[in-house]
């Protein structure tokens, strides 16, 4: 009768080189480096346009249209020739069934360009 065998232990892997993790470890050096000198990518859109975009949603679309086309009786803003410092004097004052526009005189210039630049 044949005798049973130990089962056969895998071999461990084998032994990490001193080379390979001082390459690791460059490696890594390098990437922190590297994440802290590229500088912080820019928005696609400033900041204050997106408030002024969420503003006109809120403020002036139910009149104006989401896309500033104009609705009924209430003027179109798309393609405006007015600049923006008229469209700030609207803003600040109202005009006709227009209130005034109930906001800093930053977002107001904010509004301002962001309806200068709708087409």
């Amino acid at each position: 009768m044949v005798e049973p065998v130990a089962p056969i232990a895998p071999d461990p892997a084998p032994p990490v080189s001193r080379i390979t993790l001082v390459g690791v470890g460059l490696f890594v050096a390098a990437l922190v480096v590297l994440l802290l000198v590229i500088p912080d990518a820019e928005p696609a859109v400033a900041p204050d346009e997106m408030d002024a975009g969420k503003m006109y949603a809120q403020k002036c679309a139910i009149c104006h249209g989401a896309a500033g086309e104009g609705k009924g009786k209430f003027v179109k803003v798309a393609g405006t020739v007015k600049s923006e410092e008229e469209i700030v004097h609207l803003l600040e004052n109202g005009k006709g069934d227009m209130p005034r526009f109930d906001a800093s005189s930053e977002q107001r210039a904010a509004m301002a360009k962001f309806v200068k630049g709708m087409k």
